[in-house]
Order: C-alpha cells, then structure tokens, then sequence
C-alpha cells in the first residue's frame, strides 16, 4: 500500500514541496500517490526520508 500522500498530508507539505525536497517534478510525487508510475521505490523511500527526517513519522 501506497502511503507517501498520507505521509506528505501528515507533514502539511503540498506535492509541489515534497517534489522540490526530493528533486522531482510534482506530476511524478502525482504518479507515486496514485501508484502509475513502476519506477516509484527510489521516489517513495526518498520522500519517506525527507518527511521522516523531521520527526513526523
């Protein structure tokens, strides 16, 4: 199961912020969440560490 949206609302960060935070457009963070994309663990894990990175998980 798909968790970085619930993760990323967690932390009140738009798509548009997590996208910036791990290097990627926001149309990719989009794809992830909405699970289209078969290239999405290097995605996921680095946006899992970038929320996770402040304590909010």
């Amino acid at each position: 199961m798909n968790h970085i949206k619930t993760y990323r609302k967690a932390k009140k960060m738009s798509q548009y912020e997590l996208a910036q935070a791990v290097g990627v457009a926001r149309q990719t963070i989009n794809l992830i969440e909405n699970v289209k994309n078969n290239q999405t663990l290097l995605w996921c894990s680095r946006g899992i560490r970038r929320i996770s990175a402040s304590g909010a998980l």
